[in-house]
């Protein structure tokens, strides 16, 4: 007796074609290079990340093989980022560390589709530091900042108008950067403040620079995860992240 074909042969012969497929698929969507050859996947990733978070630079480097970064997979992936701004702030360096990375193509180049896991670190220069504070608190001049032993020292010279009188003040601040577990956000909490005119508030100026002060955080970078430890030491502070956050 002659057997009738089973309905589910051309699902199943779908499915087998698209799994067959999928990677050429991919692979032809992939950019090209003016001589025609298809861009590296980190120098695609490279100029999407660039573009979507405006660093100075970006460094990305792939692990797995060949053939599953080829085909929009990658087990790790870790990322450099140099100069970017986060919170109004220069950051020196962000470093990214994603597993179970997906991407795919996106016009011109390639973009993070999704990851399992995520760890973040960065580190803030004194000297951006210095910048940042000097834009967002005209009002202290000529400000110089120390970052040592876990603490945070800023001195200068505040001065405002005072009805017909110009105040002014050389000060010194000294305090540490705390994190809010509610918001995951790290920022400059004052312990100590000095001034050698009584007319000027220490309280009062204190609490402006230090709303002023940079932040940090990762709310609106791509990993978007909580601050979990910050140091402060030698010219620098570095802070770090949690890990398993969703794309």
């Amino acid at each position: 007796m002659r057997m009738s074909s089973s309905p589910r042969r051309p699902l199943f012969r779908s499915l087998l074609l698209a799994v067959l497929f999928a990677p050429a698929l991919f692979l032809s969507a992939m950019p090209a290079l003016g001589d025609g050859t298809e861009a590296p996947v980190e120098r695609l990733l490279e100029a999407h990340l660039k573009s979507r978070t405006g660093a100075e630079d970006v460094t990305v480097v792939l692990e797995g093989g060949d053939a599953r970064v080829r085909k929009g997979y990658a087990p790790k992936l870790y990322l450099c980022l140099t100069g970017i701004r986060m919170e109004g702030t220069r950051i020196d360096k962000l470093l990214v560390n994603l597993e179970g990375v997906r991407y795919v193509p996106d016009g011109k180049g390639l973009r993070i589709d999704s990851f399992e896991k995520a760890l973040v670190t960065g580190s803030l220069l004194v000297e951006d530091f210095v910048r940042s504070v000097a834009a967002s608190f005209p009002s202290l001049k000529e400000p110089e900042v120390v970052l040592e032993g876990g603490k945070v020292t800023v001195k200068g010279v505040y001065s405002r108008e005072g009805g017909l009188v110009k105040l002014r003040s050389l000060m010194r601040f000294t305090g540490s950067y705390r994190i809010d577990s509610a918001t995951g956000t790290a920022h400059y909490e004052i312990t100590e403040a000095t001034g050698d005119n009584a007319l000027v508030s220490k309280a009062d100026v204190a609490k402006a620079l230090a709303a002023r002060s940079p932040k940090i955080s990762l709310s609106s970078f791509f990993v978007r995860q909580g601050i979990r430890e910050i140091r402060v030491d030698k010219g620098m502070l570095w802070f770090s992240s949690g890990s398993g956050v969703p794309y």
